[in-house]
């Protein structure tokens, strides 16, 4: 059946995205499970090591897949050149289209010069989920030219809709002063089991790749400042090349896991913490927050707008000792740091809210 005749008679929804993975993957899967009357198409690049082989399964069954061949996350010139002409190439093929949703900065860049090309500029969203510019791993010189590419993009096509204001003010700094934003979220996890863990232990975890974003070495650091403390442990969800080395005493790692298995983790675990160095709004913060957890993250883009009266944000590693020994002695503190994190995330992170925002942004 043609993608004209198939896509005829609905709303229509093309999704691009270059690294099809992580917090990227949960949102997407999250929003198109969430507005199932529309048609989904998702042209996607590059996937992640840690990325579901039967990803497909994962969605509705009437959601397009179409690989986009050539995208890569680093500037190459050849392969961008090749990969802006195959996303034009697809995107001529598909009739009919609504909104076209670009998610991260590669697709961003590339996918309003092709909507410029095309002519449909103004069907055209962006949302960064953690923008180029503010990573905190490459130079000034090369920030500087993240933010002309941002610009100029900017200046083409479409409207940036960042997913937290955090990540909105940070647009707007650099000049981009139409930039909107609507929180991300995830769906609620459900507390299967004690807080207090059967060993009597505290479990203090974090999630995510460990990547230099990610910070995995503060989180190591943290954990090795609380080694005599018989009363305590630390989990990192999730793997990377440096996993080896979190097998000490009272820090480990799982390595890779599916989604129902971080579930299962964290519905048991008492204190989240995140030591990242930048984010967008990181889907895991989410995840603990709808659990109830208190929250320990450092104060950085995305970050900070997840917390208030449920957890510390800090700057330092002597901040983030400091604010953990509080935590872990003041029971008090955590049960009302509990409830805190409940309601912030009812009232500004819950799928109703973002599911509603997108509809009427799709439909505008």
């Amino acid at each position: 059946m043609s993608s004209e005749n198939q896509n005829s008679h609905r709303f229509v929804i093309v999704h691009v995205v270059e690294s099809f993975g992580g917090g990227v993957f949960s949102f997407l899967r999250h929003v198109i499970n969430g507005l199932t009357d529309y048609q989904h198409i998702v042209i996607y690049g590059v996937q992640r090591k840690e990325f579901p082989s039967d990803f497909e399964t994962l969605f509705p069954r009437d959601v397009q897949f179409i690989p986009w061949i050539h995208a890569q996350r680093e500037i190459s010139l050849i392969q961008d050149f090749k990969a802006l002409v195959r996303l034009v190439q697809i995107l001529k093929g598909i009739h009919s289209i609504q909104k076209i949703h670009l998610h991260s900065s590669k697709a961003g860049f590339l996918g309003r010069i092709v909507a410029s090309l095309l002519g449909v500029g103004d069907k055209v969203l962006y949302t960064p989920h953690g923008a180029s510019f503010l990573r905190e791993d490459i130079s000034r010189q090369k920030k500087f030219f993240y933010i002309m590419l941002e610009r100029f993009a900017d200046a083409l096509s479409g409207s940036v809709i960042c997913c937290s204001e955090s990540e909105c003010k940070a647009f707007k700094k650099i000049g981009i002063e139409k930039a909107s934003f609507i929180n991300n979220s995830c769906p609620p996890l459900s507390k299967r089991s004690s807080s207090v863990r059967i060993n009597g232990k505290l479990l203090i975890i974090s999630s995510g790749r460990m990547t230099y974003q990610k910070n995995p070495e503060m989180f190591q650091a943290i954990a090795k400042h609380f080694a005599g403390w018989k009363n305590v442990e630390f989990l990192w969800i999730g793997g990377g090349e440096r996993e080896d080395e979190f097998c000490t005493e009272n820090l480990s790692a799982t390595g890779w896991v599916n989604q129902s298995q971080v579930a299962e983790i964290m519905a048991s675990a008492d204190i989240y913490v995140s030591t990242s160095r930048w984010e967008g709004l990181p889907i895991s913060v989410l995840e603990a927050m709808s659990l109830g957890m208190p929250l320990l993250l450092s104060d950085c883009v995305g970050n900070c707008d997840c917390v208030k009266e449920n957890g510390f944000l800090f700057q330092s590693f002597e901040e983030a000792t400091f604010y953990l020994e509080k935590m872990i002695l003041d029971e008090e503190l955590r049960a009302r740091q509990k409830y805190a994190s409940i309601s912030l995330y009812r009232e500004e992170f819950s799928m109703k809210k973002l599911l509603g925002a997108y509809r009427s942004l799709y439909e505008k």
